[in-house]
């Protein structure tokens, strides 16, 4: 069971597009570091790249540090 909600589809899709306010914004961040599943459907999404998803995996590396283009 998640402690949290998850964002809406369309919500994490304005946090892709950098189209959210910015405590929107923050808020989808933050979620976005700590689920797993919403972090792999941003940075899974093809789109072209507004906004930084943030490392879960504990490794530094290019591909955590930003969605693909």
């Amino acid at each position: 069971m998640r402690a949290t909600v998850c964002p809406p589809p369309d919500q994490l899709v304005a946090f892709r597009d950098g189209a959210l306010p910015p405590d929107d914004h923050a808020r989808v961040l933050q979620h976005v570091a700590a689920c797993r599943e919403c972090h792999f459907l941003v940075s899974a999404s093809g789109a072209a790249p507004t906004a930084t998803v943030p490392n879960i995996s504990g490794e530094d590396t290019a591909e955590n540090a930003a969605l693909p283009t």
